[in-house]
């Protein structure tokens, strides 16, 4: 995805940073059934999964992330 400027952390603690604010992907994630967190930056998401998700639960996430991020590039 073109929005996505960079993925960092350490282990299951992840920081996706967009280029555009994220409060509108916060919200579209919401929709799709998904909790992500803010952080101090307007431009970064956590992401802190349990560390003890299965692998499809884990699948169903990056799949619910995925139709968020479609939605979020498609607005200006």
């Amino acid at each position: 995805f073109s929005c996505i400027k960079k993925i960092r952390g350490r282990g299951f603690m992840i920081g996706v940073e967009m280029d555009k604010e994220v409060e509108p992907l916060l919200l579209l994630c919401y929709e799709q059934g998904l909790l992500v967190l803010p952080t101090s930056n307007k431009y970064v998401i956590r992401m802190l999964p349990s560390l003890n998700i299965e692998y499809d639960e884990l699948n169903k996430a990056l799949d619910m992330f995925q139709a968020a991020l479609v939605k979020f590039e498609n607005t200006t």
